[in-house]
């Protein structure tokens, strides 16, 4: 038994939390944040009150353990963020040989701007090799968390060599991380236009439309990924999709500038799910000074009755919200 000592910003995978009246919630990764314990589980995000949980059983103690997927659904990074957020996709495959430092990098391009210069006719191959740099160089931005910079470099790698696949998927995950979803979904169907079976380009394309509420599609695309490249994880995500299209599928839908909401037409008509978008939208510019961020994306809210909420969550009926990349109600 593991007592809960741990200090802000703690994760640990594969535990079971034990509450008050032996009630035991199996998780892939927890932490604690303040007076809160935030849990994941299912792909998405929830926190409790930290004093309600009386233990932890740690690792495989915990009885009835469930299969743990990888957090967040495909290819997401295992490790927790320090508070809830969705966790962002992974670079797709590293682009070749890499230098020993960003220096090395710029002096190798200095060499190859001048070689270009001597040489026009090696244009291609000098390209080649220019946008293999950028694309490491991207990949090491995006693993020191600087997004914008890694954007930047693989922008340049695609405009250097644009049939240069790995620079074209790992933009589209740096945008998928920075919410540009519809600049993701262009890079993704680009790829697609000279790989159409590429697992990694369908796998982006599912995320991007599922981000966008577009679930036939994102089903389509990770059902033909996983028939590429069979995946655990993608089965999972793939799963949750199709359990909201079951549940949502016919879903009405209300469009803000900056929230979706969807709700069942059959519990709230159309005036009422105005109504909701407009609050939402009255109180974006108070909520964004307050937490100082501004969204990237537009936010997905989903409404759902009691019953439908937990049968596409998998949550405990004590649950009343949860976020996963979408708000869901």
């Amino acid at each position: 038994l593991l007592a809960l000592a741990a200090g802000p910003g703690l994760s640990t995978a594969g535990d079971t939390l034990l509450l008050e009246g032996d009630r035991r919630i199996e998780v892939e990764d927890w932490w604690v944040d303040g007076e809160v314990l935030v849990y994941r589980k299912y792909g998405g995000t929830v926190g409790i009150p930290h004093a309600s949980v009386v233990e932890v059983l740690e690792g495989d103690d915990g009885s009835d353990r469930l299969a743990q997927p990888p957090a967040g659904g495909v290819g997401y990074p295992g490790s927790a963020p320090p508070r809830p957020q969705p966790a962002a996709p992974p670079l797709v495959v590293p682009a070749g040989d890499a230098a020993a430092s960003a220096d090395s990098w710029e002096a190798e391009l200095a060499l190859l701007e001048e070689r270009l210069r001597l040489h026009p006719d090696e244009r291609a191959a000098v390209h080649d090799r220019m946008a293999r740099i950028r694309t490491q160089m991207g990949n090491e931005r995006y693993q020191s968390d600087d997004l914008r910079g890694a954007i930047d470099s693989y922008e340049a790698a695609v405009e250097l060599s644009p049939t240069l696949r790995v620079a074209r998927l790992n933009l589209a995950s740096a945008y998928l991380s920075a919410g540009r979803n519809a600049q993701a979904l262009r890079q993704a169907d680009i790829t697609l236009e000279a790989y159409p079976n590429d697992p990694e380009a369908l796998s982006l394309k599912g995320e991007a439309l599922y981000r966008t509420e577009q679930l036939d599609g994102a089903i389509r695309a990770w059902t033909k990924a996983q028939e590429a490249a069979p995946s655990q994880a993608l089965s999972e995500r793939l799963d949750k999709a199709r359990r909201e299209q079951e549940v949502g599928g016919e879903y009405q839908r209300s469009d803000g500038a900056h929230f979706t909401v969807r709700y069942d037409s059959e519990q709230a008509d159309t005036a009422v799910g105005k109504e909701i978008v407009d609050y939402l939208e009255s109180e974006f510019d108070r909520l964004v000074a307050r937490y100082n961020h501004l969204p990237p994306a537009v936010i997905v809210v989903v409404l759902y009755p009691t019953r439908q909420f937990h049968a596409v969550t998998g949550t405990p009926e004590w649950t009343g919200g949860l976020f996963d990349g979408k708000v869901r109600v």
